[in-house]
C-alpha cells in the first residue's frame, strides 16, 4: 500500500495491506495498491499499467501457470489535489487477471465505492475496492479470503457511467447531472422536442408527397403516350 496523496487512515492502510498478503500467501497473485496526488494531462489507465510494469507487479511463472502475470494495480487519485478537477478509480491487471477481471468487473468495483469517494471518504472506498478486487482472486484460485476482513459499508447510490475503460472515472458533479430520474425526464424532452420539430415542419413533408404524386403521375401519363396506336 503506497498512499502518495496522503488520503488513508493509517488502520484502513493496515487493513488493506493485510488483504494484499492474504491474496499473495493464498494465491501467489499480487495486488498494489496506489494513491497519487495527480496525474498530469497522462491517462489514468497508461499511468496504473506503468506502475505495474516498473514495479513487476504479478507473478512471473513458467509458461501454464495459472499465476503467471496474475497481478492487479488499483489506483486512486482524489479529486481535490487533481489539476484536472477530476477524481480517477483505476484497476490495471495484467494478463493473468484479466481473465477473471475484467474491464467491466474494474468498473463495477470502482462505481461501487463512488459514494465514499463522493463523500471525501476514501479509506473506506479504496479499501471496499481492494476487497472486491481479492474477492475475484479467491473466487478464481478457489481460496477462502479472512473473514474478519469484512467490507466496510458504503451508502447506497444510483448506478454512475464509468470513466475511461477498465476503471471508473469520478467526475466533478457526476451525481447531480446523471440522477436516472434526471435522465428519465431528459429523454422524455427530447423525444417531445423531436414531435414537435416534426410537426412543425409537416407542410415540408405534404409538399414532397404531393410533388412525388406528380412525378409518377405525369410519368403514367407518357407511358401511355408511348404505347402503339395511342399516337398516330
Amino acid at each position: 500500500m503506497n498512499d502518495f496523496a496522503h488520503v488513508i487512515q493509517p488502520d484502513a492502510i493496515q487493513r488493506m495491506e493485510r488483504i494484499a498478503e492474504d491474496v499473495r500467501t493464498k494465491s501467489r497473485g499480487e495486488m498494489t495498491i496506489v494513491t497519487l496526488p495527480d496525474i498530469g494531462t497522462r491517462d489514468v489507465q497508461e499511468v496504473a499499467l506503468e506502475i505495474g510494469r516498473q514495479w513487476k507487479v504479478g507473478k512471473i511463472g513458467n509458461p501454464g501457470d495459472p499465476t503467471r502475470n496474475a497481478g492487479a494495480v488499483i489506483l486512486l487519485v482524489p479529486k481535490e489535489t487533481s489539476k484536472d478537477g477530476r477524481g480517477h478509480c483505476f484497476i490495471a491487471t495484467g494478463r493473468g487477471a484479466e481473465g477473471f477481471i475484467t474491464d467491466a468487473d474494474a468498473g463495477d468495483i470502482c462505481r461501487e465505492a463512488t459514494p465514499a469517494f463522493m463523500q471525501k471518504d476514501y479509506s473506506t472506498g479504496l479499501e471496499l475496492v481492494t476487497l472486491r478486487t481479492a474477492e475475484r482472486f479467491a473466487k478464481e484460485f478457489n481460496f477462502q479470503l479472512d473473514t474478519s476482513l469484512a467490507p466496510p459499508v458504503v451508502a447506497k447510490s444510483y448506478d454512475y457511467p464509468s470513466g475511461n475503460g477498465g476503471g471508473s472515472g469520478m467526475r466533478s458533479g457526476v451525481h447531480s447531472n446523471h440522477h436516472p430520474d434526471r435522465r428519465v425526464r431528459r429523454w422524455a424532452w427530447r423525444m417531445g422536442r423531436g414531435w414537435r420539430r416534426l410537426w412543425r415542419r409537416r407542410w415540408w413533408w405534404f409538399r414532397w408527397l404531393w410533388w412525388w404524386w406528380r412525378f409518377w403521375w405525369w410519368r403514367w401519363r407518357l407511358e401511355l403516350v408511348r404505347e402503339p396506336g395511342i399516337v398516330e
